[in-house]
């Protein structure tokens, strides 16, 4: 009788020998050129979802941004700036809060912010600078702005008094 543990030496149980099986290299390279076409299919789309993504974050910051600015005008009853960052919108914005000179410091609530725009989605507007007023009032009458990336865009609009509407644009 053949021990149990001669199955792994490459006998049967009858005491013959084996064939083992593996992979043979036709096999291998079939299987990696079904992996190369299925990425070459996955790929394209993987890049739109990104692009996607990215205006989809962008759009949201910025809107974030007007909002804020807004909000905080109407808050602190003072005169909040919304400005394009050295460069252009593209490269992000700066909220200033422009309180009275005789405003002490201590009682300033806020502080200003910087905020640098991740991705890579283009901004134009039709200023570099937003003013909202204390009463939530665009200084100088309205604004659009347009955010664009590989095709994708999102227009948005100021309205004079501080309505801000968000809808899908062209590049």
């Amino acid at each position: 009788m053949i021990p149990r543990h001669a199955c792994t030496a490459g006998l049967s149980l009858s005491g013959s020998r084996t064939r083992q099986r593996g992979v043979n290299a036709i096999e291998l390279i079939v299987g990696l050129l079904i992996m190369g076409i299925v990425t070459a299919i996955a790929l394209p789309s993987m890049q739109s979802l990104r692009d996607g993504a990215d205006i989809r974050g962008t759009t949201s910051e910025f809107l974030n941004a007007i909002n804020t600015a807004r909000t905080q005008a109407l808050n602190l009853r003072v005169d909040v700036e919304l400005s394009a960052a050295p460069g252009g919108w593209s490269n992000g914005w700066d909220l200033q809060y422009m309180y009275p000179g005789t405003t002490p410091v201590a009682q300033r609530v806020e502080g200003d912010q910087r905020v640098r725009k991740s991705g890579n989605v283009q901004i134009t507007g039709s200023r570099n600078v937003l003013i909202f007023q204390a009463n939530g009032l665009l200084d100088g009458g309205g604004a659009v702005f347009a955010l664009c990336r590989e095709g994708r865009a999102r227009d948005i609009t100021i309205s004079p008094l501080g309505r801000v509407t968000n809808q899908e644009g062209s590049c």
